[in-house]
């Protein structure tokens, strides 16, 4: 008794700590890559996140110019030196000076691959001059930075091999003792999060929030490849989950019913649409009767038919996504897709 008693103990001041930390500053980025260009009186640093990324990552950059006081500094538009790639936000630093009273001016940026492949960051022109005028703006380039952008495949490593069940094991010789005291440290850390998460509610307002289409199917296809159902066994599983991923993409993405409908319901629908190229119409059945196979007919796919069927999904969400259809995801009701 004495031990839970502790444990409580240790949860309640753990819980009470949480407050005193909620301003702590938030620690710099890492970045993998750094390179500094220089022409006096202007100095750049270039920072990336990595020059390798997953089709459902994002790379982040930092640009960074440092100049004389009295000297005016033009940014480029990053969005016209990008290949493979596009700006998904980015936000200006307060600027500072640094030890030598030199004018330090920074921005951030958040940069979303379009496919997987070859993609880069092209040359960064930087424009500077003095501020009284009377002399005409110099040029400061940046070296073209090349970013491989892999599928999901690729970057997770997976190596579907389908493997045999396990045996049964026995179940060890049950500790009640044991399972009363952690229950009963459990359920006191759960009172005291409850009681939080509602102190916090009476004085927050609800912030709706929105992802794009594409976002949310590349979130659950990660999930679903990280979950390694093929290498267990679970093939059937593995294909239900794929199969509603992709319906629930086009039901957010084109606004058709699909995860609603059967299989035969929802072709039809498609051959009436105006909204698919028929290219992936035709894609789209494949892929349907190929589920259906799995799922109904105790079919039992090749390796290379569900890899296939992996990216078969993943080239269809590329094609198609679109930053403009965007799903409210406030309370999670876009992860369906995601069991």
């Amino acid at each position: 008794m004495l031990a839970v008693c502790g444990a409580i103990g240790a949860v309640l001041l753990l819980c009470a700590g949480c407050d005193r930390q909620e301003g702590a500053k938030e620690p710099a980025p890492d970045w993998a890559i750094e390179k500094h260009y220089t022409e006096e009186p202007l100095s750049v640093t270039v920072r990336l996140s990595g020059t390798r990324v997953a089709i459902a990552d994002l790379v982040r950059m930092e640009v960074e110019a440092v100049a004389e006081p009295g000297y005016m500094v033009t940014f480029p538009n990053v969005a016209e030196a990008l290949t493979g790639l596009q700006v998904r936000d980015e936000r200006s630093i307060n600027e500072r000076l640094d030890e030598a009273n030199r004018i330090v001016r920074t921005r951030r940026y958040r940069l979303e691959p379009v496919a997987p492949g070859n993609a880069a960051i092209g040359k960064l022109k930087f424009q500077f001059g003095r501020q009284s005028g009377g002399s005409e703006m110099e040029a400061l380039e940046s070296e073209p930075i090349e970013i491989k952008v892999t599928s999901l495949l690729e970057e997770l490593g997976t190596q579907l091999v389908i493997e045999d069940i396990e045996g049964v094991v026995e179940l060890p010789a049950a500790r009640w003792p044991w399972w009363a005291s952690g229950g009963a440290v459990i359920a006191a850390a759960g009172a005291i999060v409850m009681w939080r998460r509602r102190r916090g509610e009476e004085s927050r307002q609800i912030t709706r929030i929105f992802r794009a289409a594409h976002e949310i199917a590349y979130e659950i296809l990660r999930k679903l490849a990280e979950d390694k159902l093929v290498e267990s066994g679970r093939i059937k599983e593995f294909h239900e989950r794929l199969s509603n991923c992709l319906r629930h993409y086009i039901e957010y993405r084109f606004a058709l019913k699909a995860p609603e409908r059967t299989t035969e319901e929802f072709l039809a629908e498609l051959g009436r649409a105006e909204t698919l190229a028929a290219e992936h119409r035709e894609d789209l059945r494949q892929f349907l009767e190929h589920c259906d196979l799995v799922k109904f007919a105790k079919y039992e796919p090749s390796v290379e038919q569900i890899e296939e069927a992996l990216r078969m999904v993943e080239r269809f969400v590329d094609k198609t996504r679109s930053d403009e259809c965007r799903v409210e995801v406030t309370e999670g009701i876009a992860l369906e897709g995601g069991k």
